[in-house]
């Protein structure tokens, strides 16, 4: 019982460290699989790093969007849950949509 409550109770920094780590997370792996390399040789390039702190900022702001407009009523746990799997996928919409009308 001690157990269920203690994952109840997240509060807003470690809800934002959690959300952190997890944009850092999809970032590095979407950026692991670019290309069918499966490697990091983009680390090498400016450029890169430039588009992997928009992906990251983008993803980051949405998951906070998310739990804090949609998600606000909800269990805490529940709310970080449904906040990353729903920010990033209106996110990676959002960028890859906005690439497209961009080209």
């Amino acid at each position: 019982m001690a157990l269920a409550k203690s994952y109840s109770k997240i509060n807003e920094k470690k809800q934002i460290i959690i959300l952190l780590t997890a944009s850092l997370s999809i970032t590095l792996f979407l950026f692991f699989i670019d290309e069918g390399y499966y490697n990091f040789n983009w680390v090498n390039n400016a450029g890169n790093w430039i588009a992997f702190f928009i992906y990251f900022t983008v993803i980051f702001a949405f998951q906070v969007l998310f739990s804090n407009i949609f998600l606000k009523k909800l269990k805490p746990v529940l709310n970080l849950v449904l906040s990353i799997i729903g920010g990033t996928i209106i996110s990676l919409s959002f960028l890859i949509l906005g690439f497209l009308f961009w080209l």
